[in-house]
């Protein structure tokens, strides 16, 4: 839950791990799972509270999801894992997050969970949590990849309800240009760039920016594994670099997706 986020990151301090944020507090506001290192093993974890990816974290009631829950016997251990629905839905849902670099082994291990049924997948639920999300139209995307590759066995009544016009609900406003640029698989930040466009006010747009620019200097030498003054500061102008180049692209695909929304 995203209420346990200090005790979990209470566990990790306790575990030896450390921080892997671009500013305090940037992954909690911004993205969808916490991020730690281990500073010996290099080690990465990241613990999700929700199934989707920015910008639409904030459409998504877990409540219902947790609920659903199911205990299991996992390495051993007895613990909680996603109803069969769920998780193939946030298979989905990483399947698009990584857009056209997403290796097609990964659409076959889903084939085989699907095919697999070893508990019964509610395709109701499915659909209904993927429209309530708002990602309807992506997750059949996918849904379609499936099938093409590996005749998967979608029902076609799940197609159906997800390619249906659905109805928006109160937490997601029409956005046909922030849809339009994560539609755009071959672009490559689009998920950053969208929640940027999702930003409501003109500060907390900047600040999002900043640190996306200039993260702590903590951060940079965990990324770029630099540690003297001089190889930070060539990481900053790089980065910097890299991003405004990305921004450049972004602008590009903003103004494509605004003339393509004023003649739709």
């Amino acid at each position: 839950h995203r209420e346990d986020l200090s005790a979990i990151k209470e566990i990790f301090d306790r575990l030896g791990y450390a921080p892997h944020e671009q500013r305090p507090g940037f992954l909690e506001a911004y993205s969808y799972s916490l991020e730690f290192i281990h500073p010996r093993h290099g080690v990465i974890v990241e613990p999700h509270w929700t199934l989707v990816y920015p910008p639409f974290v904030a459409t998504a009631a877990m409540e219902p999801v947790w609920a659903r829950a199911v205990r299991q016997r996992l390495m051993n251990i007895d613990t909680w894992t996603l109803s069969q629905a769920d998780l193939v839905l946030h298979l989905c849902l990483h399947l698009i997050h990584k857009g056209e670099h997403t290796p097609l082994l990964w659409y076959y291990e889903l084939d085989t969970l699907i095919r697999r049924k070893r508990s019964p997948l509610d395709w109701n639920v499915f659909v209904q949590q993927a429209q309530a999300m708002g990602q309807a139209g992506l997750i059949a995307d996918v849904l379609a990849t499936l099938m093409h590759h590996f005749n998967s066995t979608i029902p076609d009544s799940t197609m159906s309800r997800l390619l249906g016009t659905a109805q928006p609900t109160p937490s997601i406003p029409p956005h046909q240009m922030r849809d339009h640029l994560l539609a755009q698989s071959s672009l490559n930040g689009r998920e950053e760039f969208a929640l940027l466009c999702s930003l409501r006010g003109l500060r907390p747009k900047i600040q999002y920016v900043y640190a996306l620019l200039f993260p702590s200097p903590e951060y940079m030498a965990q990324r770029y594994g630099m540690s003297s003054s001089m190889g930070l500061t060539m990481s900053y102008i790089a980065r910097a670099c890299h991003l405004s180049w990305e921004g450049c692209k972004w602008t590009g695909a903003w103004l494509v997706a605004a003339v393509t929304t004023r003649r739709g």
